[in-house]
């Protein structure tokens, strides 16, 4: 199978956030470069984010909808996934979560072995993870919400599914950070892509 090298998955619907400028900058950085990337960015494709009754229904008579088959082929095709995404309510966006609930499935990204025990079926995957937070990094540690955040993504989704190679890149305090701040965030992103 032919790699298509990166996959970039975006789950923010505001053209103007920072997010648009992380997800621009990355794809000015891989194309100068020459490396092949694919960008699926969920809300501008209106992806289904829920997995209904329907789907469960599909995905155990062993015909999984075809908009699921579409991104697992996309998953599946790539050496690297990198998600961008902003922090609402200590998780990704619910486009996101239901982009995961839908495509990370049973038999795809991890199956159930001997006594029970979980196999994960992405470890050959390379994830990065760049989370947007409004808040500062001081007011998330009172809250505990640093940990939280970072648990659910990188052990809960990606470390269940058997990805070791992940760097977890979180960004905070940018509701009130100002244009050096941003720039330099920004560089620092590039660099892992350089």
């Amino acid at each position: 199978m032919q790699s298509m090298g990166a996959l970039i998955v975006f789950a923010n619907p505001n053209p103007q956030s920072y997010c648009n400028a992380i997800l621009r900058e990355i794809c000015q950085t891989l194309h100068s470069a020459g490396r092949n990337y694919v960008v699926r960015d969920l809300y501008k494709q209106k992806f289904k984010a829920v997995l209904d009754a329907e789907d469960i229904s599909a995905i155990r008579q062993g015909a999984i909808p075809p908009d699921i088959l579409n991104e697992q082929k996309y998953i599946s095709e790539a050496d690297s996934i990198l998600f961008i995404y902003p922090v609402w309510w200590w998780g990704c966006p619910a486009i996101l979560k239901g982009w995961i609930d839908r495509t990370f499935l049973k038999g795809f990204a991890f199956d159930i072995g001997i006594d029970n025990q979980v196999v994960g079926l992405l470890s050959d995957k390379k994830v990065m993870v760049i989370a947007v937070f409004g808040n500062s990094e001081e007011s998330l540690d009172k809250e505990n919400a640093k940990d939280v955040v970072k648990r659910s993504i990188i052990d809960g989704t990606f470390g269940f599914c058997g990805v070791r190679n992940i760097t977890y890149f979180p960004i905070y305090g940018v509701r009130d950070s100002d244009i050096h701040f941003r720039k330099e965030c920004l560089e620092e992103i590039n660099s892992c892509f350089a």
